[in-house]
């Protein structure tokens, strides 16, 4: 799927993401934007989870 938009996380914007999203006591608005800013981030999602 070819998204119109990229972005790119910083690694610590992308880990504060992921710490939200881990929580698991979150609106459900705010993890939705998390999932599409996480979606639209150009970085190999592979490649963060090694650091």
């Amino acid at each position: 799927m070819k998204h119109e938009y990229q972005i790119n996380l910083a690694t610590e914007e992308r880990k504060k993401l992921l710490q939200i999203l881990s929580k698991g006591k979150t609106s459900a608005r705010l993890v939705k934007r998390d999932n599409i800013l996480l979606a639209l981030d150009g970085k190999d999602p592979k490649s963060e989870e090694a650091c």
